[in-house]
């Protein structure tokens, strides 16, 4: 049996694999950020982990940046949290609270109008755009933090963790990578300050050493991680002292005795190309507390990482997405159902967004194939011509008549669950793809994107524009007769 399937143990927390289901953005707690029983039920799926790392939370107001991320700030949200912590504390599995800052990866429409803030007044340059509570917008110049201000933020980590506690986790992970706020004081790209915190390294690590420690004032070391991303390029950063940075802040990090180092190592969410990507072989002799690897990694590559002793966990992301029992599908040798953002030309559509007016041909009714992708829109990214689309076709008559939406879980949602195939495939493409549309309402949020299929018929423009209302992305499948109507609309 692999060590992947080993139990570990940091202090007197225990974990039964060394399987993390890492940090993922989902953004389903709604505008007042509450998480909720849906995000309850997604971290029970995952529990199969040895440890769970919640998705990025934030810990005040001037925090956000992210639609529908969850907060850790008010009663109500500590009080939803306690929902999921009840659920997972069921299976035994620990689970810690990932405490994030947006800093200047945020924008105005998030703060009432105020600019977000930073280390320095330097903007993300990356050609990117931000969605926002008003849509898509260019990122803006930040306000660099006041010392007093730092000090209030840091106080603001010490009532996060503080809540955290008292919400039932098992621990905190200080989000200082992927260039949030703590990444933007802790590296020279970011931070041009002249007083104690910039200009050194030392001194643009001390902000980072300031919420550790309060952090610390709260948890038990043991109960404490701390993630860094030395090789990110995500949100426009990568320095040319990166190296020097990051194994001064891992040493100092081990100073502090922290449960565990979570380092992005790999590099499939993108590189600096600053020099050589840094690797987990360099940060064992600095750091000498428990490590984990994480970004893009296969099980081979996991279990390779394990027993050499460069790694003591492995943390997994978009492939729990697709398999919330990849422990189980790891240990069997099952095959995985494909990451939803890295499907490749040929594979099965089992759930992804993705953009571009595209029709289905030669729809096979009653099978799982919908047909073949005929024309792509501009917009279509992950799609050619010929590319297989399969789904659940219901339709006798040709086409691939339902309203697709994925739900929050990544999951392909076809009819409503009061109607079956057989009831459904005289129904016309319209009808059904309202009555879906209407049934998937409350899962839709701003920035997402959607399929409509029928988006030409009187429902079905319907749909759309509702839709568009929501802030959402739309594609659209109609006829080529339909076309030009349903461009019209605004569908992608």
């Amino acid at each position: 049996m692999s060590a992947m399937f080993d139990s570990y143990s940091i202090g007197k927390l225990q974990f039964n694999n060394r399987i993390v289901l890492a940090p993922l953005t989902r953004g389903r707690a709604g505008e007042r950020r509450i998480p909720n029983a849906m995000m309850a039920d997604y971290y029970y799926q995952r529990a199969g982990a040895g440890l769970i790392i919640t998705e990025a939370t934030v810990i005040s107001p001037q925090a956000n940046g992210w639609n529908h991320s969850p907060g850790i700030y008010t009663s109500k949200m500590v009080e939803g949290w306690k929902t999921v912590t009840g659920k997972v504390g069921k299976t035994k599995t620990p689970i810690f609270l990932q405490l994030w800052h947006c800093g200047r990866a945020s924008h105005s429409d998030f703060h009432n109008g105020e600019c977000p803030v930073s280390a320095s007044a330097v903007k993300i340059e990356n050609g990117e755009l931000i969605h926002t509570p008003l849509g898509k917008k260019s990122y803006e110049t930040p306000r660099p933090l006041t010392v007093d201000e730092i000090k209030r933020t840091v106080d603001d980590y010490r009532k996060a963790a503080k809540n955290a506690k008292e919400a039932g986790f098992s621990g905190v992970e200080v989000h200082g990578a992927n260039g949030y706020l703590i990444n933007q004081f802790l590296e020279s790209k970011t931070n041009n300050r002249d007083d104690e915190y910039g200009g050194s390294i030392e001194n643009r690590f001390r902000f980072f050493k300031k919420v550790i420690e309060a952090v610390l004032e709260v948890w038990e070391p043991e109960c404490v991680g701390v993630r860094i991303s030395p090789n990110g390029i995500f949100n426009d950063m990568g320095s040319d002292d990166y190296r020097e940075t990051f194994l001064y802040t891992a040493q100092e990090l081990n100073k502090l005795n922290i449960g565990y180092l979570h380092i992005l190592d790999g590099l499939a969410f993108g590189f600096h190309e600053k020099g050589d990507p840094m690797t987990l072989a360099e940060f064992r002799p600095v750091f000498k507390g428990t490590i984990i690897g994480n970004c893009g990694y296969t099980f081979e590559l996991a279990r390779e990482r394990i027993e050499s002793d460069d790694a003591d966990m492995i943390a997994f992301g978009r492939s729990f997405i697709s398999n919330p029992d990849l422990p189980q599908r790891f240990k069997n040798n099952s095959p995985l159902n494909p990451s939803d953002d890295m499907m490749r030309k040929g594979d099965p559509f089992i759930g992804k967004f993705f953009t571009g007016l595209m029709k289905p041909k030669n729809p096979i009714p009653g099978t799982g194939l919908a047909g073949e992708v005929e024309t792509v829109g501009k917009n279509a990214k992950l799609f050619r011509e010929g590319d297989q689309i399969f789904g659940e076709s219901i339709s006798t008559f040709g086409t691939y008549a339902e309203f697709i939406c994925l739900s929050e879980e990544g999951l392909l949602l076809t009819k409503p669950g009061n109607i079956t195939y057989e009831e459904a495939a005289p129904t016309c493409d319209g009808v059904l793809t309202s009555l879906n549309f209407l049934k998937q309402l409350a899962y839709i949020r701003s920035g997402q994107s959607i399929l409509i299929n029928g988006a030409s018929g009187s429902l079905g423009t319907t749909a759309v524009l509702l839709a568009r209302c929501y802030g959402t992305e739309v594609t659209g499948v109609c006829s080529n007769t339909n076309l030009e109507m349903v461009k019209s609309l605004a569908a992608d």
